[in-house]
């Protein structure tokens, strides 16, 4: 009888091992779903950013492009009447036959407005990229943060150059927008759920564009966020 009293321990103390082999091998399944679906989800974020990230470096290289040549021109033709009247002409067309370009536009060395492909604004010494190119000699491009356009008052990111008179001296900037609106109608086109965000961060931790935007986005100082 001891004997067979010890069998019912027996068999329950197996099946209880044969449940925890089961819950054992069932959770090392679910983790490892769990790994591949997050290794996935990586993927596929990683994969999402690279191709914004290329498709802002198309856009900005694009405003470039269009800066570039003006400074040219005017660093070997001058600002006279007829030149800045072609130069115009050329701001009219380049604008017309991109989407991604809001405005460009030429000021002298006191920040007056000299040629645009729009209406002209008010006096531009102030702004962040013209004291960049008048302090600095540096030739390159700038990409400026967030602004309101003076043009009509809507958010957008510049890009500058500086152009020079004949001895070197700094004679003014040359100037490319686009509208970050741009950029959140391109990111509203990505399937990021209900609660998802995009946004575009310069290198200082400023947001230059953001979708879904609820009007405090853009211009925020991300630089001390956890991410």
């Amino acid at each position: 009888k001891p004997g067979l009293m010890r069998l019912p321990f027996r068999a329950a103390a197996f099946v209880a091992l044969v449940c925890i082999a089961i819950l054992g091998i069932s959770c090392a399944r679910e983790w490892s779903a769990r790994q591949a679906t997050l290794m996935a989800a990586e993927v596929d974020l990683a994969n999402l950013a690279r191709s914004l990230t290329q498709h802002a470096d198309d856009s900005f290289d694009l405003l470039d492009g269009s800066i570039l040549g003006a400074v040219n021109r005017l660093e070997v033709d001058g600002t006279g009447a007829a030149m800045l009247a072609k130069l115009r002409d050329v701001m009219v067309a380049r604008v017309a036959a991109s989407r991604r370009i809001k405005a460009l536009a030429v000021v002298d060395e006191n920040g007056d407005w000299l040629a645009s492909s729009g209406v002209m604004g008010t006096n531009l010494s102030d702004r962040e990229y013209f004291r960049h190119h008048l302090q600095s000699t540096d030739r390159n491009v700038f990409i400026g943060r967030p602004v309101r356009s003076s043009m009509d008052g809507e958010w957008v990111v510049t890009v500058s150059r500086r152009f020079n008179h004949p001895d070197g001296r700094f004679a003014g900037v040359a100037i490319a927008s686009i509208n970050t609106d741009y950029f959140s109608e391109f990111y509203g086109q990505f399937d990021i759920s209900a609660g998802g965000t995009i946004s575009l961060l310069g290198t200082d931790g400023i947001t230059l564009a953001r979708h879904s935007d609820d009007g405090g986005g853009v211009g925020r100082d991300m630089s001390n966020a956890p991410f």
